[in-house]
């Protein structure tokens, strides 16, 4: 299992989202029972920003997400968390900023694997 890399370089502007599942069931009457949709009802999404770049760490990023793809899971530990699992979701975004300076945009979703 892969870790994901330059890890000290995301910045402060990354954000995490928290998805909450639940069943709910409608009785009538405005009355209604809901419960946690299965084992793992909650799972967290993060947007993720690298910056600045030089274009040797921009390559090593580019080649560990291309080597995952949106299939294969890594790991990975947030701010004040715990190690957890996770996939890319979406797209990695590439901007180039001024002289050999990058910024490098991925969406990540939490996967939880049987290991």
């Amino acid at each position: 299992m892969a870790a994901l890399p330059l890890t000290e370089k995301i910045t402060q502007s990354s954000t995490r989202n928290t998805q909450y599942r639940s069943i709910v069931i409608n009785f009538g009457g405005g009355y209604t029972q809901r419960a946690a949709d299965g084992n793992n009802s909650t799972r967290n999404s993060w947007s993720l920003v690298y910056t600045p770049l030089n274009a040797t760490e921009r390559d090593t990023l580019r080649a560990f997400f291309d080597s995952v793809g949106s299939y294969d899971t890594f790991t990975w530990t947030a701010p004040n968390d715990t190690e957890r699992f996770y996939r890319v979701n979406g797209q990695l975004t590439e901007e180039s900023l001024a002289g050999n300076q990058f910024t490098v945009r991925v969406a990540i979703v939490e996967e939880f694997d049987l290991v």
